[in-house]
């Protein structure tokens, strides 16, 4: 392969080349390779396989590996099995979840098919409408996430005067990032303030009342 031509005057004036190789593993003679070569499987009829194949790399062909690769995997059962997790019924469930109940510690936790129980509880939220407007006047933000809605007036009033829920740290962090204008804090904003105009506009009647305004119609 890739020869250089040498002088050759001991034959001058025959059409006898003179070439030269690097090392022999470059000799190759016309017409045949040393990774050329055809299958040594037998079909059905008992005939020697005329595929050809690459014996660099294996010297059965294709279709012959994969007959006798189907052939092991039914003499071996793991390599067919399918494993999945199993969802965990009703029963199941209501069993777990009493061992959590009356389990000693508060933060027992159980893994069964995939999923985790626990007995801890997560912490509530108390983020508020109000509380992003005090920590917006706290911190002196020019612009918040509250200057991007056109509120109210009489709303603006409203969600001033509503309870603020006792805090913790994080509530006051989240509060803290949903003062800044942002996509997601925009639409959490927006979730907040109609679920707190909502709550403070509805009255409950008694329904004493209720039955008199009927009698009264």
């Amino acid at each position: 392969m890739n020869p250089s031509i040498m002088s050759n005057d001991k034959y001058k004036g025959k059409c006898v080349p003179s070439l030269s190789v690097a090392n022999q593993s470059q000799l190759m003679v016309v017409g045949t390779a040393k990774d050329f070569g055809t299958c040594g499987s037998v079909t059905k009829q008992g005939n020697k396989c005329t595929n050809f194949v690459n014996r660099a790399l294996c010297s059965t062909c294709r279709f012959h590996t994969m007959q006798e690769h189907k052939l092991q995997s039914h003499r071996r059962s793991e390599l067919n099995t399918t494993y999945a997790s199993r969802e965990p019924g009703s029963a199941t469930r209501s069993r777990l979840m009493s061992k959590l109940s009356t389990s000693k510690s508060s933060e027992e936790c159980i893994i069964y098919g995939g999923q985790s129980f626990s007995s801890k509880s997560k912490p509530k939220t108390n983020v508020s409408v109000k509380g992003v407007l005090n920590r917006s006047k706290q911190k002196g933000n020019l612009q918040s996430t509250l200057n991007l809605y056109q509120i109210k007036p009489e709303d603006q009033k409203r969600l001033e005067a509503s309870k603020a829920a006792s805090r913790s740290k994080a509530d006051e962090k989240l509060e803290e990032l949903l003062g800044r204008p942002s996509t997601a804090s925009m639409q959490f904003m927006r979730h907040l303030m109609s679920k707190e105009l909502k709550g403070s506009s509805t009255t409950k009647i008694p329904q004493a009342l209720l039955l008199k305004l009927n009698q009264r119609n």
